[in-house]
């Protein structure tokens, strides 16, 4: 995992809600331009990705990375809410996808104000984010 991230890019910043997808399995593209980081905030999902089986719950943060890939399918087994970032980045975090158990750290806070900075779009918010 690199040290130091450069985060050269960022697309676009979202909240997900728990009503936002009906069906309880989506699956998406193959192909990911961007690097992904999401917090859940609520639900619980398993994401099978390439050869990778990832369960999230509240305060896990999800890391995928860009490129070709064979499968990402997420499975809603809870549904909930949660805020994803999509960005490049001189070089990926990580080749493979993983999660972070974030219990008793700031990371929410830092997500949902990343969030509202995105959403609000004040001048200087995208060098802010």
């Amino acid at each position: 995992m690199e040290s130091r991230i450069i985060v050269t890019n960022i697309d676009r910043i979202i909240f997900v809600g728990e009503k936002e997808y009906k069906e309880e399995t989506s699956t998406f593209g193959k192909t990911r331009p961007f690097q992904e980081l999401t917090l859940f905030l609520s639900g619980e999902t398993t994401i099978r990705f390439d050869d990778q089986v990832l369960r999230t719950k509240n305060d896990v943060i999800s890391y995928l990375p860009d490129g070709k890939h064979e499968r990402y399918v997420v499975e809603r087994n809870k549904k909930g809410d949660c805020i994803i970032i999509y960005f490049n980045s001189v070089k990926p975090i990580d080749k493979n996808a993983f999660i972070l158990d974030i219990k008793n750290s700031k990371c929410e806070t830092l997500f949902k104000k990343i969030f509202s900075v995105w959403a609000k779009k004040d001048n200087g918010y995208y060098y802010e984010c």
